[in-house]
């Protein structure tokens, strides 16, 4: 895991980051329609878990992703200048980056793709990317769907209008059906 910073690229990175996160714990709409991006949302424990990870690796090798930038999306916490990583696509690098934006919301951008990670500290992350990268890292869609609902509908009262609105794009944006 290599820090990023050129003063330049950083900038690059947090306008790549604006682009397709619309705050801590959303994905912009714009960015999802302008990239014909689907969707996956699953319960995650504030962190890119083991599971994750190999899911990861094994869609990133398949659609030839050899790396992300990894930046913070914790702006109230955290300057993303001082947070943005290259990181290569393995269990080390991407152990490393879950242990180095622990407790805080952060992104994995593909660089060149539209495929994108929000990980979020309200314990759920939202994958973003093509329907083949989608169904690659996660084929069973219906089961995945019925766990992040039940998730959602769990949650405690503060987190549950995030978990909500990340079902909503999740159920809008399911890789099973066509999206604008």
């Amino acid at each position: 895991m290599q820090s990023i910073t050129d003063p330049d690229r950083l900038q690059a990175v947090v306008g790549l980051r604006d682009a397709a996160a619309d705050g801590p714990y959303d994905l912009r709409a714009e960015w999802l329609s302008a990239t014909g991006s689907f969707v996956l949302a699953q319960e995650a424990a504030s962190r890119i878990d083991p599971d994750q990870i190999e899911r990861i690796i094994r869609a990133s090798a398949v659609h030839g992703i050899g790396g992300y930038i990894a930046v913070s999306n914790d702006d109230a916490f955290v300057d993303p200048t001082t947070m943005a990583f290259e990181v290569d696509v393995t269990q080390s690098e991407l152990h490393a980056c879950s242990d180095e934006f622990f407790g805080l919301n952060m992104m994995l951008l593909a660089p060149g793709r539209a495929v994108a990670l929000l990980s979020t500290v309200v314990d759920y992350s939202i994958l973003a990317g093509p329907r083949a990268f989608i169904l690659g890292y996660e084929p069973d869609i219906d089961r995945a769907l019925e766990e992040f609902r039940s998730f959602a509908l769990q949650q405690i009262e503060s987190l549950r209008p995030a978990a909500l609105r990340a079902l909503e794009t999740f159920e809008s944006r399911l890789p099973t059906r066509s999206v604008d």
